[in-house]
């Protein structure tokens, strides 16, 4: 029996033992112009930030859950395509090599999840970018165990809790992370953005490490 098919089977096993809700199942059957038209649309209030839908309603929720903790390939694969419509509207005349870094955990988090669904979904968004998009998960590290930023209320202690939690992780032919890094273009991957501390601190270590943007 190949891999191909033993995947297959696992995965009818998982949906005998633990069938999908008719809301999840309903996201799934939904095409991404679909949640395009028919989701709340979310705006930032940083204009070098792009989002998709606001998280207060409910399906979106729903929708980012499915990505976070189970890594619903279906959505993913949607939003992935949505995401990559976005990027390549912002950045459609620039012609410059982009790293496409996913907001890392920690490695207690990794073995705890099992998996880093930013880098994933970050894999998803890749299938519909150019060859000048580049995934990058080695340059960003989280070196710091943090609260999760949703269990925090108040906006400063968000800033607070995440600030020292990330370093640019320098390769070993490079002299210093400012070399490796200088005149890099980054994209930033998260799943969630509200106070936008996680995104601000991560892209303050990566321009302090050399990176143009």
């Amino acid at each position: 029996m190949n891999s191909q098919r033993i995947k297959g089977f696992f995965d009818l096993t998982l949906d005998f033992l633990f069938p999908a809700s008719d809301s999840i199942k309903k996201i799934e059957q939904t095409s991404a112009a679909e949640l395009m038209r028919t989701l709340p649309r979310s705006e930032p209030s940083h204009t070098d930030v792009c989002t998709l839908f606001a998280y207060r309603d409910e399906k979106v929720k729903h929708l980012v859950w499915e990505i976070k903790y189970y890594k619903n390939e279906k959505i993913m694969d949607a939003v992935g395509f949505l995401i990559a419509q976005k990027i390549q509207e912002r950045l459609a005349n620039i012609p410059n090599h982009f790293y496409v870094v996913p907001i890392p955990l920690t490695l207690k988090r990794l073995r705890e999840r099992g998996f880093n669904h930013t880098e994933l979904l970050s894999k998803s968004i890749l299938k519909y970018l150019p060859s000048n998009f580049e995934l990058a998960t080695a340059i960003l590290k989280k070196v710091r165990h943090t609260p999760k930023q949703s269990s925090i209320e108040d906006r400063q202690e968000r800033f607070n809790n995440i600030r020292g939690a990330f370093e640019v992780s320098r390769p070993e032919n490079s002299q210093t992370e400012t070399q490796f890094l200088q005149n890099k273009n980054i994209i930033l991957i998260d799943d969630v953005f509200t106070t936008g501390a996680t995104m601000l601190e991560a892209k303050r270590v990566l321009l302090a490490g050399g990176a143009v943007n």
